[in-house]
């Protein structure tokens, strides 16, 4: 008779290991759709949340104000659910780090013209393998998101160490900028505790 030189595991480790299991993102199994949605980085959460709902892959995904839709094909427009976004945003933990997370939402601001399926597919991606894909570089979504991420963090560091304020007449200080994304949300506190003694 052999015996294994391994432990058995009691009936609470068995069930703390199965709950901290992963679950493979459900198959999309319905017919591609044309996704709309508000434009916010909650309402594109919200969407990736409703391609899981609806079990139907994103054909594209884009903002209401830019839909480009086909002669037949209708986009569903999605509105913005803070608790469907937040769950989306909360369960990314479970596949990447919080640092990979941060990637997205740097995508996002990055106003690439494809960045909507570009955050679905890395994030899809991810949730297929069951865990953090960051350092996949063979997957182009991978190599993609990291190349915007680095780009959005040079322009970010551009403007903290250039932008200069100015003051005006009436006592306020005033920078006008040009960025060549959007980074204001990521240099805004930089400034705020920068200038914090400053009518800004």
């Amino acid at each position: 008779m052999s015996r294994s030189l391994t432990p058995r595991r009691s009936a609470a480790e068995a069930l703390a290991v199965a709950a901290t299991r992963r679950q493979a993102a459900p198959e999309l199994r319905n017919p591609p759709l044309d996704y709309a949605y508000d434009g916010s980085f909650e309402g594109l959460l919200t969407v990736v949340f409703q391609v899981y709902d609806r079990k139907a892959a994103p054909n594209s995904i884009q903002p209401l104000g830019a839909v480009q839709g086909g002669l037949f094909a209708r986009p569903v427009e999605v509105d913005t659910d803070e608790a469907a976004a937040a769950r989306v945003w909360d369960g990314l933990l479970r596949y990447m780090d919080k640092e990979a997370r941060t990637r997205l939402f740097h995508v996002f601001l990055s106003e690439d013209a494809n960045r909507e399926l570009l955050v679905f597919r890395y994030a899809d991606t991810a949730m297929r393998a069951g865990r953090d894909i960051a350092e996949n570089y063979t997957d182009d979504n991978v190599r993609r998101v990291q190349r915007l991420a680095q780009q959005m963090y040079r322009e970010k560091h551009r403007m903290e160490a250039f932008v200069r304020f100015e003051k005006t007449a009436d006592g306020l200080f005033h920078a006008t900028i040009e960025p060549d994304f959007d980074v204001l949300p990521l240099i805004a506190p930089h400034f705020t505790t920068r200038y914090a003694d400053q009518r800004c």
